[in-house]
């Protein structure tokens, strides 16, 4: 775990005790775990470490602050030209994808853990990636799908690991409006043997959008419509069920095809705490996050900066 800052924490599940915390030498902007039980980490500048469980939890291990990235335990893997927005694994055959994600609308497939290896980039996007998911319909005979978001409004589906696209998403205003696009916040997939469902939300958009994703053919068809009471922060998927968290009404439930379930008991139960807890710090922390930090800034306007910048700098 991370937020806007350079410490990794890692954190026992079961009892949420914080096992340990580590500084690294440049902000963190996404982090996972890979299949062989890796701790992988992106930082702003566009590049991506690894290192080992048991090396990470070894209290030996010092790292220096200004040079954590140069210790032999920790590995680099890749790089992309601008930071990078999300890191994501699929089973490919007997190894693994790793799927990494940038602000310029780069996608970018590569072979685990031979990430010098390049397979595809997936090519489409206009705006930074905001979200991924992945979808492994037949890992085994290589017929694996990403579902990307962004802050084109559009959610695209792709065939991995060519980086074929195959079907995509634009909501209305169509991109051809003056009016910017709604950023897609958040997705998540749901997969059962005989169905996918995607769920998406948009950013200030108290709704919660459902597709079904026809496989192996590849399309996205629009099923239905989930009104919230309030905005959505983020959704996921446990136990059949997506889950939307909200900043005003906590948590909220609701089935793959739509079939609003509202807080059930356990929820209800958790819920009046959360919002009491966090709403304040939440407010502070997506201030920060706020996706509008991710959009690039017309040429013109990036012109007068420099120009301002350097008329400073003389004086």
């Amino acid at each position: 775990m991370t937020a806007d800052e350079k410490n990794l924490k890692l954190w026992d599940t079961k009892t949420w005790n914080l096992i340990i915390e580590r500084t690294v030498q440049k902000k963190i902007t996404s982090l996972t775990f890979s299949p062989t039980n890796d701790i992988l980490w992106a930082n702003k500048f566009g590049s991506v470490f690894a290192i080992q469980h048991s090396d990470f939890i070894d209290p030996s291990l010092q790292f220096a602050n200004e040079e954590d990235t140069d210790h032999p335990k920790v590995k680099f893997l890749l790089g992309h030209c601008s930071l990078i927005t999300h890191l994501k694994f699929c089973r490919f055959g007997e190894g693994f994808v790793l799927i990494s994600t940038d602000r310029d609308e780069k996608i970018r497939t590569s072979l685990y853990p031979e990430s010098y290896c390049i397979l595809s980039y997936c090519l489409g996007h206009k705006g930074f990636i905001s979200s991924i998911a992945t979808i492994e319909y037949d890992p085994f005979h290589g017929k694996l799908y990403a579902i990307t978001g962004s802050g084109d409004g559009t959610a695209r589906l792709w065939s991995i690991p060519d980086g074929k696209p195959l079907d995509q998403h634009a909501p209305h205003p169509a991109p051809s409006s003056p009016t910017p696009p709604p950023t897609v916040k958040d997705l998540a997939i749901h997969s059962t043997p005989s169905e996918t469902t995607l769920a998406l939300i948009y950013e200030e958009c108290a709704e919660v959008h459902l597709f079904n994703v026809e496989l192996p053919s590849g399309r996205l068809s629009k099923v239905a419509r989930e009104v919230l009471p309030s905005v959505p922060l983020c959704l996921g998927v446990v136990g059949g069920l997506f889950f939307v968290s909200t900043l005003k009404d906590g948590l909220l439930a609701f089935r793959p095809r739509g079939h609003a379930l509202g807080q059930p008991e356990g929820l209800a139960q958790i819920n009046p705490t959360l919002i009491t807890q966090n709403e304040e710090k939440l407010e502070q922390l997506l201030e920060k996050l706020d996706w509008g930090n991710m959009r690039k800034l017309p040429d013109k306007v990036l012109k007068e900066q420099k120009k301002t910048k350097k008329i400073k700098t003389q004086q």
